[in-house]
């Protein structure tokens, strides 16, 4: 493939994966069965896909899938956390909260794995936290906003641990496994809090969720990953960068939720930062990364 169309490609998934930010304002339902019924139709689409592509669902080692159901864990933590702070919010709270996640990578990765810590990580990690304080309301936990935006940051804390943990794997296993089994630990950890706790979904509300799953999370999944072939990580991981941006215009465009200039400066800020970070000179492929 061209690296032209390759780009478009890549870009074409970075926005899918920030519209995704959107159904948190668009589905009413609970973040618990949001999780639930995006993993159902994730998994489906990722067994027809793994067919197609011979791609063996079974995994050596019991001991891979045990971990496996441990990160997918994590994973349906960070998004029930990241769709509870966009519908106690905005998406621009969200999606903003959640891209701080490279600060706590930046300091439990050297603990984790004996590394030295990198004077760039540093300065990118305080810049985000200087971000984070431009984005804050008041320092009062009454206030939505803040409150909010607290577990937003706790999303982007939860996907460093989910991130961390797939470093282990991403290079052991094909991609759709991984991203099976995490999809499929995901829905069925967070099912009996759906079925206890939340109605069942409307036809239209199932109609959304089979849209989140498969265009908004499978596609644009594979989409990454494929890009990887034809592009360099550096290129991906600074285009994957941008998904806060996207969702933020998508979130103007389509729910008419406009950020006040505070939130756009701390914004910039984060955004300024993340992408120092993103072109420190050993930078990771993002299929580390999970869609949104």
């Amino acid at each position: 493939m061209p690296k032209r169309s390759s780009l478009i490609e890549l870009h074409s998934a970075v926005v899918l994966l920030g519209a995704t930010a959107l159904f948190g304002k668009l589905l009413t339902l609970s973040p618990v069965s949001i999780i639930v019924g995006r993993s159902f139709f994730t998994v489906l689409s990722l067994l027809l896909v793994m067919k197609i592509l011979r791609v063996p669902i079974l995994l050596g080692r019991k001991q891979d899938v045990f971990l496996l159901a441990v990160s997918g864990i994590l994973l349906a933590l960070h998004w029930c956390a990241f769709f509870a702070s966009i519908q106690m919010s905005t998406v621009a709270i969200g999606v903003l909260g959640f891209a701080t996640y490279p600060m706590f990578v930046t300091f439990l990765e050297p603990i984790i794995f004996s590394e030295k810590l990198q004077f760039r990580s540093v300065v990118s990690a305080a810049g985000v936290f200087i971000g984070i304080i431009f984005l804050v309301p008041e320092w009062n936990l009454q206030n939505g906003e803040t409150l909010a935006l607290l577990v937003a940051v706790l999303s982007g804390l939860l996907l460093a641990f989910f991130t961390l943990v797939n470093r282990k794997f991403v290079r052991q296993h094909h991609f759709l496994q991984i991203t099976f089994y995490q999809h499929l630990a995901a829905g069925l950890c967070m099912l009996p809090f759906a079925a206890l706790l939340a109605p069942l979904p409307m036809p239209a509300e199932w109609f959304l969720l089979l849209i989140l799953g498969v265009v908004f999370t499978a596609l644009p999944q594979a989409m990454l990953v494929r890009s990887l072939t034809e592009l360099k990580a550096q290129i991906v991981s600074v285009s994957v960068a941008l998904e806060p941006v996207y969702a933020i215009l998508l979130a103007v465009v389509i729910l008419d939720e406009i950020p006040t200039p505070q939130v756009l400066l701390g914004g910039l800020i984060i955004m300024a930062m993340v992408f120092y970070a993103t072109k420190a000179p050993a930078v990771r492929p993002l299929t580390d990364k999970p869609d949104h």
